[in-house]
């Protein structure tokens, strides 16, 4: 998957070490509450910085194993299978296109641009961005494919059209 994660020491200074406790609370109480709005929905015990672990409600849709990673409690995440989409290049080999993937950072609360928390669709292009769209980001992108793809039919009539009008030309010789 295209999305990094730092390891950061577990250690951390008197005034950090409260803001740690400060944020597993803050992030405790949030997962608590939104699994007492759903009762019996999945969670999974997530570790995190502190030495403590956190239940989480855990989206049907996520396949990160939260019990093998160790994050600060407000970078929490979600994210679903990575799926890719290829393409054949004229001499046989596959391509990537781009890859495509379901995220979610319910906890965080830091300033960070619009667009990267919450619910979200992530795609990631060849030149390593990563771009976080919504149901009608991803609808435009469905539709901007659609139009490339109608555009390569097209193309694929002229030069079918054009070798039959050659064949055509040749046999009137």
């Amino acid at each position: 998957m295209n999305q990094t994660t730092g390891s950061l020491p577990k250690t951390t200074s008197a005034p950090e070490s409260g803001k740690l406790a400060a944020a597993i609370e803050r992030v405790r109480a949030q997962a608590a509450a939104a699994i007492a709005a759903q009762p019996g929905r999945l969670t999974a015990d997530a570790p995190v910085w502190g030495d403590t672990t956190i239940t989480i409600p855990e989206p049907s849709w996520c396949t990160l194993d939260h019990h093998n990673r160790l994050d600060h409690p407000e970078d929490l995440y979600h994210a679903s299978a990575e799926a890719a989409v290829h393409v054949t290049r004229a001499g046989g080999e596959r391509e990537e296109l781009f890859s495509v993937w379901l995220a979610n950072n319910p906890y965080d609360r830091g300033p960070v641009p619009a667009g990267l928390t919450g619910l979200r669709a992530a795609v990631a292009l060849p030149t390593g961005d990563v771009e976080d769209y919504d149901e009608s980001g991803l609808t435009r992108l469905a539709g901007e494919l659609r139009a490339a793809a109608a555009l390569i039919d097209r193309l694929n009539a002229q030069l079918a059209d054009a070798r039959a009008t050659r064949h055509t030309e040749a046999e009137a010789r």
